[in-house]
């Protein structure tokens, strides 16, 4: 039996009996060709959420040892002192994201293995390896098939070295050059960094889920003392095959997963943190300007590669970072690492009401701009059904949209579709993530439920909210917390066991049950649908039900009309104590 590992079909033995470890290797418009094959599929290994949560438990030991080497190891090779905490804010979103990626693909094998002993397949020539040269390029190449087959052949190489290797390159796509927007984005770079050097900026901000107009609002109600910040960092380099980059291979493994992880580091570690390194502190230290009091962000502590040099430089100077919740999830589900980490490195954590739930001195509560937004509705005739994206790979260790769980939120998205009683289907719309991650999720519920219509992606979510009778929400996501706190009514329904949710959050998620807001079951959602279709606004408004929504709402989608007020204090606070 042959052990397929990609959608790329270089890559299998199409005349031997194929085992594809993932649904990944299965491309939905490739079908007809791989279905004539008759491949068989290795069972989800996450499936089992006492595993998942055992896996997700080491990975994060893992990531921690990993971390406690490479600080002393780039230390000394780069020649610098630099802390923990400010390595861990450049390294940590792709070192985390990495060793969960890999440590999913070894699992994979390792259970093919222990199915099929002498199964046979191909892996690809470590000469055609890839080098990310950034967070965000790393994060670029973790969405295509090549690079997840350069992982696989890693853990290949050790699992099945006898295995034989080939050749394939994947085509660059070409860079874009510098439009007006990018030319005038460096032109106001320039214009903030001499405000920074002549004294402005207490407060560095960089992405914070605000409008334009907010941001504005903002920096004018702090007096200048709030500043975005904007430099991009000139690109990385290549790699250099030289000692620096080979001598990643001598931190210590203390067992096989880790001994794989650390030979595929000099094929993986971003050249930015290694070759790019003094190039891109350099840059930053000539764009920063006068230490700021702190440094303020949502996502771009994850991807953006010249917001977190410019926190670590601040934070080693004696400067606060600060953090403040983007997303659905937060402060609910029991697995949340975007969480884990924002919260790990910041001094100030900002969430959406959560923050009595648990016992941290660093967070506040703070109502965000996108759940305050509350224009006038406009009461449709139409039930919007708002879904979640599906990736296609592993791109880290999740449950809830990936593997079987995936075919089964696809499975459960139908069943309510069909369920749904008339007028309710005919006026109901489904919104998809604008973009697709390579599940094909719209080809898919077509076939699945042919008379499905959609929703426009591309049109505001906030303005199609307020436009329909009636929202269905099928996971506990961030448009829900819009709907909630935009007072917008609305059914849900998702498994409980792929949305896990922690101790301090169930109270609150188990009271939508009891007034029936929430749903285990697709078809008793869709049934609630019809039921209340004709006045869902005097259903919403019942004072049992208007009890529970509002509480969920004040504890994890709080808003404010005052929100801007909210801001100003906090940033006009002296730092906390430390």
């Amino acid at each position: 039996m042959f052990l397929a590992v990609t959608p790329l079909e270089e890559f299998w033995d199409k005349n031997d009996e194929l085992l594809f470890i993932g649904p990944w290797c299965a491309l939905h418009e490739r079908r007809p060709e791989w279905e004539r094959l008759r491949p068989r599929f290795l069972a989800d290994p996450w499936s089992d959420l006492a595993r998942f949560q055992a896996a997700a438990s080491y990975c994060r030991d893992v990531s921690s040892h990993l971390l406690d080497q490479l600080v002393p190891y780039l230390n000394g090779t780069l020649g610098i002192i630099r802390s923990r905490r400010a390595w861990r804010i450049l390294l940590d979103p792709w070192l985390t994201y990495h060793v969960e990626q890999m440590y999913d693909h070894c699992v994979h094998v390792e259970d093919a293995l222990k199915l099929e002993p002498s199964l046979r397949t191909f892996r690809l020539d470590p000469a055609c390896d890839q080098t990310p040269r950034s967070t965000a390029d790393f994060m670029r190449l973790t969405a295509g098939h090549f690079f997840h087959l350069q992982m696989f052949s890693h853990i290949l190489a050790a699992k099945m070295p006898d295995s034989p290797v080939r050749a394939l390159s994947e085509p660059t796509a070409p860079q874009p050059r510098p439009g007006f927007k990018r030319r005038a984005k460096r032109a106001l770079t320039w214009a903030l960094t001499a405000c920074a050097r002549a004294g402005a900026g207490e407060i560095l901000i960089s992405e914070l889920g605000l409008s334009r107009g907010e941001r504005l609002r903002l920096i004018l109600g702090s007096r200048f003392k709030t500043l975005p910040y904007l430099a991009e960092l000139p690109d990385s380099p290549a790699p250099i095959p030289d000692e620096r980059r080979q001598g990643l291979r001598r931190l210590q493994a203390r067992d096989e997963f880790e001994r794989i992880f650390i030979n595929a580091l000099p094929h993986h570690l971003p050249t930015l943190f290694l070759e790019g390194y003094a190039d891109a502190v350099n840059f930053t230290r000539s764009h920063l300007g006068r230490t700021p009091r702190a440094a303020f962000t949502t996502v771009d502590c994850h991807y953006a590669d010249s917001f977190k040099f410019a926190a670590a430089e601040c934070v080693e100077r004696g400067a606060e970072l600060w953090g403040c919740q983007h997303g659905g999830s937060y402060g609910m589900m029991d697995y949340s690492p975007a969480e884990d980490f924002e919260r790990s490195v910041s001094d100030r954590y900002y969430c959406w009401g959560w923050s009595k739930t648990e016992r941290d001195l660093k967070l506040r509560d703070l109502p965000p701009p996108m759940l305050s937004r509350n224009g006038a509705t406009r009461s449709g005739d139409e039930v919007l059904y708002v879904s979640t994206p599906l990736d296609l790979h592993n791109v880290r260790l999740i449950r809830a949209n990936n593997n079987t769980l995936a075919f089964d939120y696809l499975n459960r998205q139908s069943r309510l579709l069909r369920a749904l009683p008339e007028p309710a289907r005919s006026r109901t719309r489904l919104r998809l993530y604008r973009r697709d991650w390579g599940w094909k999720h719209r080809e898919r519920i077509q076939e699945l439920c042919p008379d499905t219509r959609f929703d426009d992606p591309e049109s505001p979510f906030a303005h199609r909210l307020r436009e329909v009778r009636l929202a269905v929400f099928d996971c506990p996501s961030t448009p829900l917390l819009e709907a909630m706190a935009a007072d917008i009514p609305s059914v849900l329904s998702w498994r409980e066991d792929a949305w896990p949710l922690r101790d301090a959050a169930r109270p609150f998620v188990e009271a939508l049950k009891t007034v029936r807001i929430l749903f285990d079951s697709p078809e008793e959602a869709a049934a609630q649908v019809g039921l209340i279709y004709a006045d869902p606004r005097a259903w919403w408004d019942e004072p049992e039900r208007r009890a529970a929504h509002r509480t969920f709402a004040r504890n994890f989608a709080r808003s404010s009309p005052d929100w801007l007020d909210a801001w100003l204090k906090e940033v006009r606070e002296e730092p906390s104590t430390r």
